[in-house]
């Protein structure tokens, strides 16, 4: 899975919620998932704290 072409977040969602692509796919491959939407805001918003 790739979070360019199979996510069901696009591109442009991933990078309104200030994750980088390579971000988002780290994120999934620990889950061994993908995220649910709520899960999605929430690793924004902790990516964001932390920078």
């Amino acid at each position: 899975m790739t979070a360019s072409n199979t996510s069901k977040f696009s591109p442009a969602e991933i990078k309104s919620e200030g994750l980088t692509l390579d971000e988002y796919q780290m994120i999934c491959d620990r889950l061994n998932r993908e995220p649910n939407k709520a899960e999605f805001g929430m690793f924004g918003v902790i990516r964001i704290v932390n920078s």
